[in-house]
């Protein structure tokens, strides 16, 4: 965590005071402690995905970075592991959260983020206390329409992993 947070110094170093740093990353989920202590003040936008929609998305995500890497796939080992994973992805974030502050964190359905992501960035801001410039508020607007025709090109099939 030294050097993570030593990175995070100097990227605000670079770009100046008065900001506040956003790290989107999954992989922060089960670091949240850590982070926590790291960052005393740090708050943390938690979003919740169905896992049937999740676990094959991480699989099939794995599955590309084994290849990538050209390492043997094993998928049954890999959807056991995963499926370990996943009961700490959802576990333990509402288990850390319970001892905070409410306004220390938020939970969303992934799906609102998707289907309504301009409303969902309003309610993000306006739940810890951010203030929204009217140059954002415009090119939320404008990702708003934008994001109504994305097509994602990540493909994959609950069965191919062998999950039911």
């Amino acid at each position: 965590m030294w050097f993570f947070r030593a990175c995070i110094q100097k990227h605000l170093f670079v770009y100046g005071k008065g900001r506040t740093y956003l790290s989107k990353s999954p992989c922060h989920t089960p670091k949240i402690e850590s982070l926590k202590i790291a960052f005393p003040d740090s708050r943390f936008i938690c979003t919740f995905r169905h896992p049937e929609r999740a676990i094959p998305s991480a699989l099939s995500l794995f599955v590309r970075y084994f290849k990538i890497f050209h390492n043997h796939v094993e998928i049954n080992s890999a959807t056991s592991q995963t499926l370990q994973m996943a009961d700490h992805w959802y576990g333990y974030p509402l288990k850390v959260f319970s001892d905070c502050p409410s306004e220390d964190y938020l939970l969303l359905n992934y799906n609102y983020l998707v289907d309504a992501p301009e409303t969902i960035i309003f309610e993000i801001y306006r739940h810890f206390g951010l203030n929204l410039s009217d140059d954002f508020r415009q090119k939320l607007v404008t990702e708003n329409q934008r994001s109504k025709t994305y097509k994602s090109s990540h493909i994959y099939s609950v069965s191919e992993f062998g999950i039911t």
